[in-house]
């Protein structure tokens, strides 16, 4: 300490001193309102999946597990130890105490991952694809020697579906359903397709055979991205056939604990339905059951083939027809 020519210190130095104690002071007390991921509970909007998420006014999301999104996209749960980051150059996934699950070298973002937990088994080692048509990155897992998906299908103009009139036919461009016409569901669940807009057949096609327009010598792309395809009977029964429900299913999002172990990785996941157009439409069963097209002619021309799993299922998936009209999952399957 330096003092003046009378031994005490300097005004001008102690005055200097205490504006700098206050401006310290004044910071201190400020910065709790300006964290990002802490927010108000009065500015919050409560998650419409009803899982105990909020959305809050900054596009910050707290759930109930104590984990949070912050507006750059990042996720710390203190209940799990869950992290989803991304940054311009990596996006990286990584779950309890084991090492990175997904990785990828792309600029885009884990699709669902800014803003809802990712429902991954942290045991299970997953690679990633990106579709070049929107710049989603979709986690990918091999089961039985097949690479699937391991999230559903989200691409495509969002459309209503609460009505009967409200159907998949702009043939000019894909459309997508979101549950309860709310782009949120698509953010978590995938968009629900009609069958027609599924293989990318033109709409009239939810009512006609239109099988001479159905790839029945290579893979049936539809609205898959390139170098994937929708999966055949066949493809399915090998993906899923020698497994159960259980086994398939995501631990979370399921009614009544409805869930699985999830241990192959598959994920999948309870995104409910769009009703058929024969039916009234409107949506149906989110987190109780899940239905996924795949690739079968039937002889009646307004039916198409999908896989089902509810949550009062732990055997063998449920492989049926419904009306092409009906708005199913979608996940797709890799070229080989």
């Amino acid at each position: 300490m330096k003092l003046n020519q009378d031994g005490f210190i300097g005004v001008k130095w102690v005055a200097g001193l205490a504006v700098a104690a206050l401006f310290l002071a004044s910071c201190d007390s400020g910065s709790k309102g300006s964290d990002p991921q802490v927010e108000d509970s009065s500015s919050s909007v409560t998650d419409p999946a009803s899982s105990g998420s909020v959305i809050t006014s900054s596009g910050s999301v707290i759930a109930s597990s104590s984990s949070v999104i912050g507006s750059s996209g990042s996720v710390v749960s203190s209940s799990s130890n869950t992290q989803i980051n991304s940054s311009s150059s990596s996006a990286i996934i990584t779950q309890s105490s084991s090492s990175a699950i997904v990785n990828s070298s792309s600029s885009a973002t884990i699709a669902s991952s800014s803003s809802w937990w990712l429902p991954l088994n942290a045991q299970v080692s997953y690679g990633t694809m990106m579709d070049p048509r929107d710049n989603k990155t979709y986690a990918t897992v091999v089961v039985n020697g097949y690479k699937v998906m391991a999230q559903n299908l989200d691409y495509g103009v969002q459309v209503n579906g609460m009505n009967a009139t409200d159907n998949q036919s702009n043939d000019g461009v894909v459309e997508k359903y979101c549950y309860n016409d709310s782009a949120l569901y698509c953010e978590r669940y995938g968009g629900l397709y009609q069958w027609a807009e599924a293989l990318a057949l033109p709409s009239s096609c939810n009512t006609e055979s239109c099988a001479d327009q159905v790839d029945t010598v290579g893979f049936h792309r539809g609205i898959c991205p390139e170098g994937w395809h929708l999966p055949w009977r066949e493809e399915w029964k090998d993906v899923h056939g020698i497994y159960s429900a259980y086994k398939l299913k995501s631990e979370v999002y399921w009614y009544q604990g409805g869930g699985g172990s999830n241990s192959t990785g598959f994920t999948f996941l309870p995104a409910g339905f769009r009703s058929e157009t024969e039916f009234g439409g409107g949506y149906n069963n989110l987190s109780k059951s899940g239905f996924f097209w795949y690739i079968a002619i039937n002889a009646n021309n307004s039916l198409g083939y999908k896989v089902t799993m509810s949550y009062s299922d732990d055997g063998v998936p449920t492989q049926s027809y419904s009306y092409k009209s009906i708005g199913a999952s979608i996940r797709c399957i890799q070229d080989y």
